[in-house]
């Protein structure tokens, strides 16, 4: 068996505990939410994720429908807001460091590339709250896009779950 790691070098660990719907109330009802949509998605990511074994899964926080070309040009926006909330345990066997990071690591960021985190104590809970900005038109003529977030201990090593979020423009 290996030694356990000192607590100044043991990796960092975090557990989803909670995630709420996602909140489109600024979108002014150009925004929908799939319900069906929020939950596990390891399966989606299981080729990347095997290259980072302190990424212990995915999870997808939502899906956003955005409303049709014609209704988001008639309401003069480019882009519109949604927002997530996750709620993590640090559930490890030391605190977290000081630069933890929630960071971008796939996809288009929808105008969110990292949330300083901090240090959080073992134990103790943490709630990151994602304020994205939905583009009103698909970029590349793609009619869908995929980003996901994963936070990360300051030295560049990757933990926790994968949070993904899913927008579809009709």
């Amino acid at each position: 068996a290996r030694p356990a790691k000192p607590a100044s070098q043991a990796e960092a660990c975090a557990e989803l505990i909670a995630v709420a719907p996602l909140d489109l109330a600024s979108g002014q009802g150009l925004l929908a939410e799939c319900p069906c949509r929020r939950g596990e998605s390891t399966a989606d990511w299981s080729e990347a994720l095997q290259h980072f074994p302190g990424v212990t899964g995915a999870f997808r926080l939502g899906r956003v429908e955005v409303a049709s070309e014609e209704a988001m040009s008639k309401a003069r926006c480019a882009s519109l807001v949604a927002i997530s909330r996750v709620v993590v345990r640090n559930n490890g066997s030391a605190a977290w460091p000081a630069d933890t990071t929630l960071r971008l690591v796939a996809g288009h960021g929808l105008g969110f590339g990292q949330l300083p985190v901090g240090p959080l104590g073992v134990g103790e809970l943490a709630e990151l709250v994602l304020d994205l900005q939905v583009p009103a038109q698909p970029s590349g003529g793609f009619t869908g896009a995929r980003s996901g977030w994963v936070l990360e201990d300051g030295a560049g090593r990757p933990f926790g779950t994968l949070f993904e979020v899913e927008v579809m423009w009709s």
